[in-house]
């Protein structure tokens, strides 16, 4: 069975929900999100609207459960080193602010990797990460 492509974890489905956002800069942005676009996300943030551009996104804090479902498709998996065969092996990411994230793979999208730490999901962009080691 093939699968659909998919480019983010992070989409239309968390609109309503409270997440908490960590920016390359060292903000972390606490609120509900409004609205997901592909290149920024509006959110309220103590009530006021906030855009929160993607590329400036270090990662995002979700419930561990809004990790489940489809990862990349089988078409991707062939342009990757990183894929399905990983999903749920124990990771470290090295962040480029030089902070590290470990944690189990939980799923895999084009442009981001789902991460779950306890009963947290992150969400990481893979612009965001220097690189990372399979832990055994």
């Amino acid at each position: 069975m093939r699968r659909r492509e998919i480019s983010s974890i992070l989409d239309q489905r968390f609109e309503g929900r409270n997440v908490e956002i960590h920016t390359i800069d060292g903000s972390k942005l606490s609120g509900v999100i409004d609205e997901i676009s592909t290149y920024e996300i509006g959110m309220l943030v103590e009530d006021i609207p906030t855009i929160v551009f993607k590329h400036a996104i270090l990662y995002v804090i979700v419930q561990a459960m809004d990790l489940h479902g489809m990862s990349i498709s089988e078409r991707e998996i062939s342009n990757h080193i990183l894929n399905e065969d990983f999903i749920g092996v124990n990771v470290e990411l090295t962040l480029i602010n030089g902070s590290r994230i470990n944690g189990r793979l939980m799923k895999i999208s084009r442009y981001e990797l789902g991460i779950q730490i306890s009963d947290k999901g992150y969400i990481v962009p893979k612009a965001s990460i220097s690189y990372i080691k399979i832990l055994k």
